[in-house]
């Protein structure tokens, strides 16, 4: 067994009883984000940094119910061909001052929530019409990605949330590919191996998001009857200047050569990122 402990300062307390068990409280959840198993001190910057995330969550079920929330279309690109050959579904959200609000910030808000249900729900049908019209225009097949979370899987009408996705919008489901990460791996793997399996047996494809930044083992990986992996920016911006994130690119190529996986670069802008 191992403890977390939430301690205030009395004298850094303005209240009553009741103040000091909130503030050894908002100590005790920063404690097991950042310092399990240790004794975590309250501090004010702890109070502000909870009243923040408290008014961003507000400020997102507004947004959704206000329809600020939108989603823009990745390109992903053939490096053989130089031909647009699918696009990813990002979520964005946009202040009504025409500022925007970093998904870094609201994207884990929403997982911890639970919001990320509705939004994922949203997002996949929203990309599904999107990429009926985008075939319907331009008559040619392309394929859309949509990132899934750990929440969402969680839920017992996942199945039904996709199956609907794909009636409603009438696209073939082997051109829908669902992105999820490593952390997948904190479910039970029979749970993960029967699901991924049914959600491939609607012909629907899946990637690993973010490969390489995880702590899933290769043994789980080979289980998960995957699709796609997706070397991760962070590896990609830095190959140029760093022998080891060429090294990791290189590795991972060669992993999902051997596993007969197909690969994607994430976050490629320049023309001598492409070629190397």
């Amino acid at each position: 067994l191992s403890a977390t402990i939430g301690l205030t300062c009395l004298d850094q307390i303005d209240g009553n009883g009741n103040d000091a068990l909130k503030a050894a409280n908002i100590a005790l959840k920063h404690g097991k984000q950042h310092h399990r198993g240790e004794i975590c001190h309250f501090t004010r910057d702890m109070e502000f940094e909870t009243l923040a995330r408290v008014r961003l969550l507000q400020n997102l079920r507004s947004a959704f119910d206000r329809e600020r929330l939108f989603v823009v279309y990745q390109p992903q690109v053939s490096l053989v061909s130089r031909q647009l050959i699918g696009v990813e579904a990002l979520l964005r959200w946009r202040n009504d001052d025409g500022s925007y609000v970093s998904p870094c910030d609201f994207i884990p808000l929403a997982e911890r929530s639970g919001l990320i249900i509705s939004l994922g729900e949203w997002v996949l049908r929203s990309a599904c019409h999107d990429l009926k019209k985008i075939i319907n225009s331009n008559g040619k097949p392309l394929r859309m990605a949509v990132n899934v979370s750990v929440m969402q899987f969680r839920q017992p009408n996942y199945l039904d949330t996709l199956d609907r996705a794909l009636a409603e919008s009438g696209i073939d489901p082997r051109l829908l590919e669902l992105e999820i990460t490593e952390s997948v791996a904190v479910l039970e793997s029979s749970f993960m191996i029967k699901l991924l399996n049914e959600i491939k047996s609607r012909g629907v494809c899946i990637a690993i998001d973010d490969f390489g930044t995880g702590f899933s083992s290769l043994s789980y990986l080979e289980q998960l009857n995957v699709d796609r992996l997706k070397i991760d920016i962070s590896f990609v911006r830095q190959m140029e200047q760093s022998d080891g994130s060429r090294r990791i690119v290189e590795t991972i190529i060669q992993l999902g050569k051997s596993l007969q996986l197909k690969l994607i670069a994430e976050g490629i802008e320049q023309a001598s990122q492409a070629n190397l």
